[in-house]
């Protein structure tokens, strides 16, 4: 069940209000395409976290393994 859900003005940067989350080690995080930031994401691995989001349609993408 989600435990925290958030919603900003347009003028906000999403990524800016992620930031603000404590990180919780094995709990999943659901982001749309407004947070990206991929230092942050290495940051949300480094700390046992794992993230879902979309990406843009633009993005460079290497796929090291599939399941």
């Amino acid at each position: 069940a989600p435990v925290h859900c958030s919603f900003s003005a347009a003028n906000v940067n999403d990524v800016d209000e992620g930031r603000r989350l404590n990180i919780e080690p094995q709990a999943t995080y659901v982001f749309d395409k407004g947070y990206y930031d991929f230092n942050w994401w290495a940051s949300l691995d480094a700390q046992k976290a794992r993230f879902v989001t979309r990406f843009k349609s633009n993005v460079q993408l290497k796929v090291l393994a599939q399941r």
